[in-house]
């Protein structure tokens, strides 16, 4: 449980051919290769060519952070 916005870390991932699971909506948790729980914060296309520069994604689950919890990293990121 994230209890202060220190806690929350920003980083990019995209889905691979691999990926297991679906993405539904922003907030949705999912795993990393390292059995890491991330939570999607903000989607952005990523090219083809491009996707080596980013960490594939394991798997989608069916968990949902809190919306207060998704406001707080998004507001991080500068979506608001």
């Amino acid at each position: 449980m994230i209890k202060n916005a220190e806690e929350i870390q920003l980083h990019s991932w995209r889905t691979g051919k691999h990926t297991k699971g679906r993405y539904t909506k922003l907030g949705q948790v999912f795993l990393t290769e390292n059995n890491l729980t991330v939570a999607v914060v903000a989607t952005a296309p990523v090219a083809f060519k491009d996707r080596h520069d980013f960490t594939p994604l394991q798997r989608f689950t069916s968990e949902f952070i809190e919306e207060n919890v998704l406001a707080v990293a998004q507001q991080q990121l500068g979506h608001s």
